[in-house]
């Protein structure tokens, strides 16, 4: 004899916690990074392969997360670089194994167009959200976004290896230990740990023993969606972007889809319709009065 089954018409909920657009980061492709480069330009390189894989997953109806065509001055632009910067960084992205660019003429323009192929899809990958990502690339004092973005990834990597223990978001670090990953000294990590925090996309608490010996490791959380905070049950986006707006903001799992903030880009004005002339009262005789000419 069966067990007798019930059924239920309440919805069921699937939650994932990337409640925002996000895109993916590779967390291999980071690796080979580290393992080409040295000191400051280690977390810039960093940084500019994650705002290539930002720019995929904009164009990932064409390019399918693997083919970004895009030129040197909207890459400078987005980058917050000059050229000749650009192409060092691309550079050492193509040594590095990362990236394989080529470089063709636009016949419709006339301008010269990249192809920036992303060389490398295996798992695992790290979910940066693009409002946090957009917020770092706003101004706000004493910020660099590559250098910026670069950290907020390697912060991430600790996270994604602490996932069990804090859940993606926080990690138990040294500083030493992201002095290590990131290329800089532990005096410019706290620099730069300073910077995000007053971004509003990372906390850090340090800690000691109770005894008054030794720094303990210090938990640092990320926040994803910092810009977007609920004052009278409303959101308030603070934080501007930049570029256009792309497929990649209507692109999340879970939740409901959230702005990341103003953005800053070219939109045609909106010239608002002719309003009704105006006329002045008729005179005494029936004539309108003119107005005197300066």
């Amino acid at each position: 004899m069966s067990a007798e089954r019930f059924f239920s018409d309440a919805p069921v909920a699937i939650r994932d916690r990337r409640g925002l657009p996000f895109f993916q980061v590779r967390v291999h492709a980071v690796q080979a990074i580290r393992d080409q480069t040295s000191g400051p330009r280690r977390l810039r390189a960093i940084g500019f392969y994650a705002l290539l894989c930002q720019l995929a997953n904009e164009q990932r109806h064409t390019g399918e997360h693997r083919v970004v065509r895009v030129t040197y001055d909207e890459l400078a632009a987005r980058g917050q670089m000059s050229k000749r910067t650009v192409r060092l960084l691309l550079d050492v992205l193509a040594r590095s194994g990362v990236v394989r660019y080529e470089r063709q003429s636009d016949r419709a323009s006339g301008a010269v167009v990249s192809r920036l192929h992303l060389l490398i899809h295996d798992e695992p990958w790290i979910a940066i959200t693009v409002a946090m990502a957009d917020h770092l690339g706003g101004p706000r004092p004493g910020g660099h976004f590559l250098r910026d973005l670069g950290l907020v990834v390697v912060l991430l990597e600790f996270c994604a290896e602490q996932r069990a223990q804090h859940g993606g978001l926080a990690a138990e670090v040294m500083r030493g230990d992201i002095a290590a990953r990131s290329g800089l000294t532990v005096d410019r990590v706290d620099d730069c740990n300073r910077a995000l925090e007053q971004a509003g996309v990372l906390e850090v608490v340090r800690r000691r023993a109770p005894n008054g010996g030794r720094h303990l490791p210090s938990v640092y959380t990320v926040s994803e969606a910092s810009i977007a905070s609920n004052q009278g049950g409303e959101t308030v986006l603070a934080g501007r972007r930049n570029g256009t707006r792309g497929a990649a903001d209507r692109y999340w799992q879970g939740g409901g889809s959230v702005l990341a903030g103003r953005r800053i880009g070219t939109r045609k004005a909106e010239i608002p319709p002719p309003s009704a002339p105006f006329r002045r009262p008729l005179s005494r005789a029936g004539e309108e009065t003119e107005e005197k000419k300066e």
